[in-house]
Order: C-alpha cells, then structure tokens, then sequence
C-alpha cells in the first residue's frame, strides 16, 4: 500500500528519524524533509508513487559488466 507524502512526517516522528525526500516536479527536481533533527537521516526518491532509498552503492561492478556485454552475457551461459 502507498504511504503518502502527508504520513511521512507522523512515520519520522515515530521511528526518530529524519527523511529528505527527492523527487520530480515538472521539469526540475526539488527536495522536502520530513521530521525533526534526528541524527538517523535517510535520503529518498519517489518515482511513480514508490519510494527508492538514495545512497551510494556497490554496484558500479554490474554496470561495468552490462556496459561489457560479451563478459556480462558470458556469466550466464555456463
């Protein structure tokens, strides 16, 4: 079920956190930030009503490996 924008304050409160959401309006990106100054943030996207958590990550291997799709492929196939 979809939590809307309006809930997200009440959730930050509730579990201490802090949200800083991302998200598009028109034709720029905008930001908004839920709950008080809590030291636990948590950086978000919202996409079609679905939220992504937006962090770095590890997966700059599996880019590398599509981006090469002879090794990507290969993977697979044995």
């Amino acid at each position: 079920e979809y939590t809307p924008r309006s809930k997200l304050k009440i959730l930050c409160d509730h579990l201490k956190i802090q949200i800083r959401l991302k998200y598009r309006k028109k034709d720029q990106i905008d930001y908004l930030t839920y709950g008080k100054q809590y030291p636990k943030k948590i950086n978000l996207c919202l996409l079609h009503n679905h939220y992504f958590l937006n962090e770095d990550n590890n997966f700059q291997l599996i880019e590398e490996l599509i981006k090469n799709k002879s090794i990507f492929f290969n993977c697979f196939y044995y």
